[in-house]
This record gives structure tokens, sequence and C-alpha cells, in this order.
């Protein structure tokens, strides 16, 4: 609902509030589109308001306002599927180094977003009662957003989820606790099961926000002279395409990062899995007909 009214108030109502809902033609909306993309903005913003502008027009027909809903008939432009990029395992082990040394908070981002292959906002509305010490998992069931306002939602699929840490990442979060808890100590106050797991300030009262998180992020990469192509994202595609190297199912590797279903994960992944594919034909042909000869039963 909130991206919803951040597209009414910042892009709709001021290109198109003053016209009439009965005087709007497809052709207003894909140069609308058209202008939102030549400002610079991403293909998934103008998506976001074609999808409220159809919805708006669909109840305008209901209710008698319109005839027909022009916006199935408005063409925005198609979002453009890229590749995922993930970072390199030495890169990520070199950044949780040095990230550790400035920024102990930054460290354990990277930790757990390569560990779990979790969404930024997934990480960010961690709390400390999310973590099963015992089970050694953590409970992925909320997010947090950015609009005008930071506020707390529901995950992108409406899912929640278990996730098993590694014994490395584990160790790190409760070091990353025990530095927490001292310094709520110095500051003369306990440490509670519902503070943030990477609060920004001792406490863990409010969150580390997602697009703080990407700028601690992209300066770290800037101060190493890493690649510009390495993004906070590419530890989730990591995450992803390790398991898929590994020969993991694809329903669980879909399960643990939270896409709705394993298709979704084909589809971002397809590129890799052909990749992987192409390799599995050389075991194949390594195992099974390795020792044979060539024209031999």
């Amino acid at each position: 609902m909130r991206n919803y009214r951040t597209s009414a108030e910042c892009h709709v109502l001021p290109a198109l509030g003053s016209r009439r809902l009965s005087h709007l033609s497809a052709e207003h909306l894909d140069r609308f589109y058209g202008a939102l993309v030549e400002a610079g903005y991403s293909r998934s913003t103008v998506r976001g308001c074609h999808v409220l502008l159809c919805r708006v027009l669909d109840q305008a027909k209901r209710w008698g306002w319109v005839a027909v809903n022009v916006g199935r008939d408005a063409r925005p432009p198609r979002q453009h599927t890229s590749n995922p990029k993930p970072v390199p395992i030495d890169v990520a082990r070199s950044m949780i180094d040095e990230a550790a040394k400035v920024n102990p908070t930054l460290a354990t981002l990277i930790v757990l977003a390569a560990d779990t292959g979790a969404r930024r906002g997934e990480l960010c509305a961690l709390r400390w009662r999310h973590v099963d010490v015992a089970a050694s998992t953590l409970r992925i069931e909320a997010a947090i957003g950015e609009t005008n306002v930071v506020y707390e939602k529901d995950t992108k699929t409406h899912q929640h989820r278990t996730v098993t840490l590694s014994s490395f990442a584990l160790d790190w979060l409760l070091d990353h606790r025990d530095r927490h808890a001292k310094a709520c100590a110095l500051c003369g106050i306990e440490l509670s099961d519902d503070a943030c797991v990477l609060a920004p300030e001792p406490g863990g009262l409010k969150p580390l926000h997602p697009s703080s998180a990407t700028r601690a992020f992209s300066r770290l990469r800037d101060r190493m002279e890493l690649p510009s192509w390495i993004h906070l994202q590419g530890l989730r595609h990591l995450q992803v395409t390790q398991l898929l190297d590994a020969g993991i199912p694809l329903r669980s590797v879909s399960g643990r990062v939270g896409h709705r279903n394993p298709s979704t994960t084909t589809n971002i992944y397809a590129h890799w899995i052909q990749e992987s594919d192409a390799h599995s034909a050389k075991v194949v042909g390594g195992r099974i007909w390795g020792s044979a000869e060539r024209g031999q039963p």
C-alpha cells in the first residue's frame, strides 16, 4: 500500500491528476511511462505506476465512470532481465575481513547475506528472538521497507521461512551479539530479544535502513577498489549459484532464499542453470562413457 501511495503522490498525480479519467487514453499513459524512463526512473518504478493505474481504472469501470480500462492497452517498457552476478567467494571473504576492522555490523550483514541468501530488507528486520542458537537457525518473517518513511512489512512473497546457519555464520553471529550486549551495558541498558540484530545503535530499537546497508557496502567496495559491478545483492546470487553448483535440488534452493516457487529461481538463474547442465553432461560423459571406446557397445 505504501508503494502505491508513493507512486500516486510522486509520479501519477503530478503528471495525470488534472486529467479526467474519461478523457484518459492509452497514448497518454504510454507518453507518461516514456517520460518516467527519460527522467531516469527504473523500469520497476514505471511498472509500479502501470499496475496502480490499471487497478484504479478497473475500479472506475466497475463503478461505470469509464467504459473501458485504457490501462490494459498501454504498454509500459519491458523489464530487462540480466544475468545475476554473484560476488566471488574470495572477494566476499576479503570484504568481511576489511569490514570487521571498522564496522562489525556491516561485516555481520555480509556474512548473513552470503550464508542465508536473504534479501536486504529481510536481514534488516531480523531480531534476536528470530535466532535459535540450539537449532542453528534464523526465522525470517518480516522485512524493512522504505518510501518516505522506514517501516516493517511482510516478506516479498508473504511467506515465512526458517534458514539453517552454517557453523561459521552462527559463531560470527554469537560474537556479534556479545559485542552488542557489551555496548548496551556501557549505556546502562540490557539487550532484549526484540532488539534488531543489525541495529545501528546500542539497544537495537531501530532497524538498519536498507538504503544505509547498501551505501555502507558500496563505500566498502569503493574503498577496497573493487569492481563497480559488485553489489550487496550479489551475495544473494553467490548463495544461490553455489547451491546450484553443488547439486542441491532446485526446490530446496528456492525455499531457502524465499522464492515463491522453483520456477522463479529457474527464470532468474536460467543462464547459470544452463552452464551447470553443460557441466553435468561432462560428468555424465566421464562417468558413464569415459571408459567406453567409440563405436563399441
